[in-house]
């Protein structure tokens, strides 16, 4: 079985020059050649270095894959189901960012109320297509969830994701996506003697559950400054 499902995905390779969800980024897509079910991705950086930007990038290409060249929503199924959980944030915020993002307008102008009667119509028509045109994306509100509501949420749209592709079509090859924002906000299962046992616990078990359903995973975590104390420190 394990042989045949081997050869399986290297045929669908050869067929589609390339399988799973790409990033979007060209030098980044051509070294781990797209995600595929059951992956999880720790993406890390500096508080401030783009990791939210990074992930909402999914929904923007969810978003330009599901719009008409006339900006239009299209009238079918795009194939992509994301979930985003803003564990660090309100769900308002994320979507602020990504109205703003699509609309080409600075999110300062927007907290400052500083917009023009052009801005309003931009994000009126951008909230239209992440309204009509994004049937497969949802973006989770709660501030600190808990590990077991992410586990059982991946588990629900991996069962969704399949009810969905077998109703409408099975040659959709982009896999489900969890995007949390991020795996640091996350409260634990149980409470262990430091937070580096509950983090990873917490990983363990988000990734288990990722494989056992073929959905994708891509968390963000900020990096700490411990290594800025260390001798011969990069």
């Amino acid at each position: 079985d394990v042989i045949r499902t081997v050869f399986k995905n290297i045929t669908e390779k050869a067929k589609r020059k390339g399988i799973g969800t790409t990033f979007g980024l060209a030098e980044l897509d051509s070294y781990v050649n797209g995600l595929l079910p059951g992956n999880l991705i720790i993406v890390g950086s500096r508080p401030g270095g783009g990791k939210t930007s990074f992930c909402l990038e999914f929904i923007h290409q969810a978003l330009d894959r599901n719009t008409t060249p006339d900006g239009k929503p299209k009238e079918t199924w795009g194939g992509d189901d994301i979930l985003f959980i803003a564990a660090g944030e309100r769900a308002s915020a994320v979507i602020e960012k990504i109205l703003c993002a699509r609309a080409s307008i600075e999110p300062r102008f927007l907290r400052a109320c500083r917009l023009r009667e052009q801005h309003f119509r931009d994000l009126i028509q951008q909230a239209d297509l992440l309204y009509k045109g994004g049937p497969g994306i949802a973006v989770a509100d709660g501030l600190y969830p808990r590990t077991m509501d992410v586990l059982l949420a991946i588990q629900s749209l991996g069962s969704h994701a399949r009810q969905r592709r077998t109703e409408f079509s099975d040659d959709c090859h982009r896999p489900p996506i969890v995007i949390i924002d991020s795996i640091q906000h996350l409260r634990p299962l149980r409470d262990r003697q430091n937070r580096h046992q509950e983090i990873t616990e917490t990983v363990r078990e988000i990734r288990c559950t990722a494989d056992n359903v073929g959905v994708v995973v891509v968390a963000s975590s900020p990096l700490n400054r411990f290594h800025r104390t260390r001798e011969n420190a990069w």
